[in-house]
């Protein structure tokens, strides 16, 4: 199964407070990261599972309960947000099942779904294969804060710590098999949140399923990075050799 992306902003400008902007996704993020962290606090597993996608949700769930053998419980507090800013926006194409995040790197390179010899030789190959290709989007948005970690085992404390950090959030879209119906879902989203962002009449009143929401899919590049682990040991030698 052969995924493509695409790079489509990458945000150097200086940092902007939350809510200045509708179409970044930065009035999500602070609201987002209190209720990730609450969730963390609580050992919220329902809860957790609608905010994250299912490979983040397995990943924190397994900590949880390991820490829970031991009695031991953390707790996040964001105490102070100063500012956030969009880090990166990505379009992602391909089929479906190629970006279930619970699937093994390994197994969708020796499943191919699309000839990727074919598609890398020139730019119109691309083209076609977006073109006939489901997609949705990711955002990774930064949020500088002060931020309060409390680690406890029983009534014993055994660790605090607070100060000023940067915190990455990555959100992801829902997968859209039409281009239309994702820009659709996203302009209906949008007026939910800020009525009148649109001139009367741009947004189409058709029923678009799924609706259009941010979910978390990563925190601080946690899943990126066992991802790019992942892809060097596929094209280590030994995995062309066995």
């Amino acid at each position: 199964m052969i995924k493509y992306e695409i790079v489509w902003l990458r945000s150097d400008e200086p940092p902007r407070m939350e809510g200045k902007s509708h179409i970044s996704g930065i009035s999500s993020a602070i609201p987002a990261l209190k209720s990730f962290f609450n969730t963390i606090n609580d050992d919220n597993l329902r809860k957790l599972s609608i905010l994250t996608t299912k490979g983040l949700y397995q990943k924190y769930k397994h900590w949880i309960e390991e820490m829970g053998k031991e009695n031991i419980k953390v707790n996040l507090q964001l105490l102070n947000p100063f500012d956030t800013r969009v880090k990166d926006f990505r379009l992602y194409y391909g089929e479906m099942s190629a970006f279930d995040d619970t699937i093994p790197l390994i197994a969708l390179y020796q499943n191919p779904t699309y000839d990727s010899k074919s598609w890398l030789k020139a730019s119109y190959e691309i083209a076609n294969f977006m073109r006939d290709s489901g997609f949705y989007a990711t955002i990774d948005v930064e949020i500088d804060a002060e931020i309060k970690y409390t680690i406890t085992q029983g009534e014993k404390e055994l660790s605090v710590d607070q100060g000023r950090r940067k915190v990455v959030l990555s959100f992801v879209s829902p997968y859209y098999e039409d281009n239309s119906h994702f820009n659709i879902a996203y302009m209906q989203a949008v007026e939910t949140v800020a009525p009148g962002y649109f001139p009367n009449g741009q947004v189409p009143e058709m029923l678009i399923e799924p609706k259009f929401t941010w979910k978390i899919c990563d925190t601080d590049y946690l899943i990126q990075s066992d991802l790019e682990r992942e892809l060097r040991a596929l094209i280590e030698p030994s995995f062309f050799t066995e």
